[in-house]
């Protein structure tokens, strides 16, 4: 069946295109978040996840239901970028204790980052 017939269903609330619909890009969208955040599987499935919800959701702003592909693959890509864009800003906020950490061991008062 045709892209465009499967989100017209999916938009209908037709739980077995939603489904043909994620078995049919799922995979695609898992290459695009390990190739982005080289995570574990479970943290892979996690993003295709949200990937996929958002796209659920954001798919009445579709315009061109034949570029579906295309478009869920960015979402999934914004994403996994969003997700390590949230672990560097944890790994700078863990650094920055460390280092205030070893400056009140080392006798410093104040060692900001």
């Amino acid at each position: 069946m045709k892209i465009e017939k499967l989100i017209e269903r999916v938009k209908a609330g037709d739980a077995d295109a939603l489904r043909t619909v994620y078995e049919t890009y799922s995979q695609r969208m898992r290459n695009v978040c390990i190739r982005i955040t080289q995570e574990d599987e479970d943290t892979v499935s996690d993003l295709v996840q949200e990937a996929f919800i958002r796209a659920y959701y954001l798919s009445g702003k579709l315009k061109d239901s034949s570029k579906f592909g295309e478009w869920i693959v960015a979402i999934t890509k914004n994403v996994s970028l969003r997700y390590c864009q949230h672990l560097r800003y944890v790994w700078i906020f863990i650094a920055s204790l460390l280092l205030q950490a070893c400056a009140a061991i080392l006798g410093h008062k104040s060692y900001g980052v």
